[in-house]
């Protein structure tokens, strides 16, 4: 059995993929329409670094409907959202990597590294989102973002996951959870484990670094010494 040194835990927008991805935000739109009949917008609460599942609740409830109801209709909500979605990605999806990704996540799997995503997206956007950017293979284990309302439960879900696929235990600091949001660090921190910061299109460093992330990074252009430090 091959021991593997450290698990390292994606957020996918804003850290793996550039920008915010609009396509995943028309989908919530399109849903709250069509499905709910509800004339109502992904951009009526601040959804950076949320679970899909908790903006589903949030913008639903803000215009009145019980989260009995909303509960009992989200797998139907996340269909025609991943609908909407898969449609438009074959049309107009143009996703580009972050500068330095590729190259940090091919040294660390040659470092024996087991990558994992830990991402507010629901599974089948999230997932669609990574063979786009031709990188879904790199990564054995996932949190996605129906599972919870909670990000931090999220990492869980990804901890157990690889506990359980590589038959080991993975100490606190050999696990490291990166993302470009608050909600990211925090979930790290809600589990004890590393956290990594990177600077993207909603936060800046100063406002990241209030949440005191054991690293915090412009981009990954310098990707050797994001090496450097998870190998440390």
């Amino acid at each position: 059995m091959v021991f593997m040194k450290k698990l390292i835990l994606f957020d996918i927008d804003g850290t793996l993929l550039v920008g915010e991805n609009h396509i995943h935000l028309e989908a919530f739109d399109y849903a709250f329409k069509h499905l709910w009949n509800v004339n109502a917008s992904i951009n009526e609460i601040d959804h950076a670094g949320k679970t899909d599942r908790q903006c589903v609740f949030e913008v639903l409830q803000k215009h009145n409907i019980e989260r009995s109801v909303i509960e009992k209709n989200l797998p139907e909500t996340f269909q025609v959202m991943m609908s909407y979605f898969k449609k438009n990605l074959i049309s107009r999806g143009k996703y580009v990597l972050n500068p330095g990704v590729k190259e940090l996540l091919l040294q660390l799997i040659r470092d024996k590294c087991v990558l994992g995503v830990v991402s507010g997206n629901f599974t089948g956007i999230g997932k669609l989102k990574l063979k786009a950017l031709d990188i879904l293979d790199f990564f054995n284990v996932f949190g996605f973002g129906e599972i919870s309302e909670r990000r931090s439960d999220l990492v869980k879900e990804a901890i157990k996951q690889a506990e359980k696929k590589y038959n080991q235990k993975f100490l606190r600091n050999d696990i490291f959870v990166v993302g470009d949001t608050p909600f990211d660090i925090m979930s790290g921190k809600d589990n004890k484990t590393k956290t990594i910061a990177v600077v993207a299109y909603r936060y800046t460093a100063d406002e990241l670094k209030k949440y005191k992330p054991d690293y915090l990074f412009q981009d990954f252009k310098n990707y050797k010494k994001v090496v450097e430090m998870i190998e440390a």
